[in-house]
């Protein structure tokens, strides 16, 4: 395969969505490959924990992150630890 346009690959992160009957530990290693081609570099926790919440399409999942992130440096894995306590 050739060379990946990162810019291509950052716009099929960014449309990303949960379907419906997918786990939310599903979906996270889902959108965490996704990333993978982005070329985010140091950027690319602070990139998975703004779309996770805005891909989920749960959203008491999505309050309840976005309230244990106040005041906080929230990361993926706390952000997916979140929602896998409300899914649970």
């Amino acid at each position: 395969m050739g060379q990946r346009n990162p810019r291509s690959e950052r716009f099929k992160f960014k449309s990303l969505v949960r379907a419906e009957e997918e786990s939310i530990k599903t979906f996270a290693v889902r959108l965490r490959e996704t990333a993978r081609h982005c070329q985010f570099g140091p950027k690319l926790d602070e990139n998975l924990v703004d779309q996770f919440p805005a891909s989920l399409n749960l959203k008491e999942c999505v309050k309840k992150i976005v309230d244990h992130s106040v005041g906080l440096e929230l990361s993926f894995q706390s952000a997916v630890d979140v929602a896998l306590e409300v899914e649970e």
